[in-house]
Parts: C-alpha cells; structure tokens; sequence
C-alpha cells in the first residue's frame, strides 16, 4: 500500500467502487417530494395526494404523446387542465415551460415568467454546477484505509471507510469492497469501523427544519458518505435504505418514515437481497399496472389483462390474448421511456406483429417511436446491480 498523507495506509488500492458519471440523475439527490413528478414549477396547493398523482400521469402521457402536435399549442394541453380542475388547481398556480435540449422555439409555454415555487427545477441548477465544476467525467471514490497493514488476516486497529460523496455507494458496493478486502487477505478486524465523512466541510444541518419531517428523503443533507439509496426514477422518487437487526429469521424490506427499512438478519447478504427483491415486485404491481391503465385511457386502447414480472429477456410483451406484461425493472427507468414501452405493446393490441403496418400504427400513438426503442436498448444501465439477481 502506499502511505497517505494523514499517516493511513490503503488496503483496496486505488480501486474506485461505485463511482458514477455526473449527470442530471446523480448531481441531484433526490426527489424535492418523493412522490410522482409533478409539472415542473407546479406551486404546492391543497389537493389529495391521489389528484396530484394522476396530474403527474396525465402530464407524463402528454409529454410522451405530444410530438408536432404539442408544439402548435397555445395554452396546457386539454388533458393537464381537465386534471388540474378535477384536482381543484388554478391553472394560474402552474407553470410550464417544455423545449427541445438543443434549443429552439418553445414548444410549451404556460406562465412561464411568473414567480413559482420552484419544485424539482433546482436540479437544473445543482445539475449545472456540477457539469461546470466537476466536470462530466468526475468519479467518486470510496476507500478503505487502515493505521496498519493487517498481519495473519487480522487488522489490529481500526479499519477506516472514507467517502467523497458518492451519490449512488450502495449495499452492493460495499459487498464488493469486502469482498476485495478478502482477496487481500483481510478477515479479522480488531478495532472499530470508522466512517470518514471528513471530505466536505458542511455548517451544522437540520433535516426537521424545512418542515418537520426530518426522515424524507428531500431533506437529507449533503455528505461525503452517503446511505443506500433505491431510485424509481419512474416516478420521481428516491428512498435511504436502512438496515435494522432484529431476531426474527430471513429478512422483509417495508416502506417507513420516508425510507425503505430492511429488518432482519441483515447479516445474510441473500436474504437482504431476497427481501429487495420481494419488495421491488410489490411496489412494480402497484404503480406500473394503475400506470399502464391511464395510458391505455389516454388513447383510447384496451387491454385483456396485465401483469408485472421479473424477467431478463424483454422489458415487456403482449400476447395474443391482448395480455401486457410489464417487466418490473420499469420502475428504475425515466418516465418516458415507462410510456413508450406501454405504447409498444398497446399498438400490439391491434397488431401483433412488427410489421410496416405495426411500426405506423405506433407512429400514430408515439411520433418518437424510433427515437425512443434506441434508447430502451440501452435502459439496462438504469438497473442497479441487485434488482438483475
């Protein structure tokens, strides 16, 4: 190993674990209110949490569906203002500004000058901020560090886990630190675990003083070290994983106080996993299956019946029976790559082969079609690694 500055000493070597590309999906933590995105600039009004959801989707859908259409129109879309008034929203209350990421004239533009609650829209700006001065190549590193090299396979001494603001260090990552730690030898720890959070200089953080619920994920404060965290991009939202031992066998994953807590044998890395895994098939079935409902709605197609399943092969299919099964790996993805794969598979309703007449009757429900299989061919890298076990 080689000596640090501060007198430690590496033991995994400058092996960079979990270290993650800058992007608008990284730079910012977490959804501001870790619930479906709602229309960026949306000022928070008194409406069920049920109303804004399907304002969310209704947006979704449009913005999946809009194509050339959506850039001639004047106002919101018939769609967005019918669920604003069912939610009892002033369409003054909304703001919406939609153009293309290269520029161009505006294809949407709704009170788009008028003061607003910003909302998720100050990820533009931390997503800025970290492209100007980090750069789209930064990496975070996660080391182990030891005051002494381990003799036998036993550290005596204190074994260090220093970060540096890794936004996605997870469960899995630090599995395959251990496992590195092994393959060097290191099986015994005499002294204590010790994490370093040292790498940023942060004024005293309150997570309660916004308001009150210190345990939300949009209230977390920035940290060198941060904790698990599973992202649904496909619905705006991001939970802190915590561990909790109990004596109860095996291990069960439930959603409590603004995190996803993992209670059990939390020392038996499968059925951690297991646990996960039960959870994410769960939470896949409540949201995707209501989801594909509203899109179908939308335009107008039905279906026999659906199903969310854990599959490797396909994100989703449609039978001849007119059943749609959806992979629950959706959740992970961005939202509009959620609704062009259930456009996909509604156009196979009414024809079930990838013909020229299938590829134009999606033309007709989705103008980006091509543009957006391309990149469902990629959607993989939105997976974390546990969810493919």
């Amino acid at each position: 190993g080689t000596w640090l500055n501060d007198g430690q000493r590496k033991l995994a070597g400058s092996a960079c674990l979990g270290c993650q590309r800058v992007s608008p999906d990284s730079a910012a933590k977490t959804s501001p209110d870790a619930q479906p995105a709602r229309p960026a600039g949306c000022s928070r009004a008194p409406a069920p949490a049920g109303n804004l959801r399907r304002i969310a989707r209704r947006v979704l859908i449009v913005l999946v569906l809009g194509g050339a259409p959506l850039a001639r129109a004047a106002g919101l879309p018939p769609a967005v203002s019918q669920a604003l008034r069912e939610a009892g929203i002033p369409e003054r209350s909304v703001a919406l500004f939609l153009q293309a990421v290269d520029g161009g004239p505006a294809l949407l533009s709704h009170n788009a000058r008028q003061a607003m609650n910003p909302a998720s829209v100050m990820k533009l700006l931390t997503t800025y901020a970290g492209l100007e001065l980090l750069g789209p190549a930064h990496t975070w590193r996660s080391e182990a560090l030891a005051d002494t090299s381990p003799a036998s396979g036993r550290l005596d001494g204190n074994l260090y886990l220093r970060g540096s603001g890794d936004p996605k260090l997870g469960l899995e990552q630090f599995w395959l630190l251990l496992r590195q730690l092994r393959g060097r030898g290191l099986s015994e720890i005499g002294g204590d675990l010790v994490l370093d959070r040292s790498a940023f200089a942060l004024p005293p953080h309150d997570p309660g003083e916004f308001d009150n619920e210190p345990l939300r994920p949009y209230n977390a404060g920035p940290d060198a070290l941060l904790p698990d965290i599973v992202e649904l991009r496909a619905f705006g939202e991001a939970w802190p994983v915590e561990y909790r031992v109990s004596s109860a066998s095996g291990c069960q994953a439930r959603l409590a106080g603004g995190m996803l807590v993992v209670v059990g044998d939390i020392d038996d890395g499968e059925a951690c996993l297991a646990a996960l895994s039960r959870w994410l098939d769960r939470v896949a079935r409540e949201r995707l299956l209501p989801l594909l409902a509203d899109v179908a709605a939308e335009v107008g197609l039905g279906y026999e019946s659906a199903r969310v399943r854990h599959v490797r092969s396909r994100w989703g299919s449609c039978s001849a029976k007119r059943t749609i099964s959806l992979n629950r790996a959706l959740v992970f993805m961005p939202p509009h790559l959620v609704g062009a794969l259930m456009l996909h598979e509604l156009a196979h309703t009414l024809v079930m082969n990838h013909s020229p007449k299938f590829h134009a009757t999606l033309a007709t429900l989705d103008p980006c079609a091509e543009e957006h299989r391309r990149q469902l061919k990629d959607a993989g890298r939105f997976l974390p690694p546990w969810a493919e076990l």
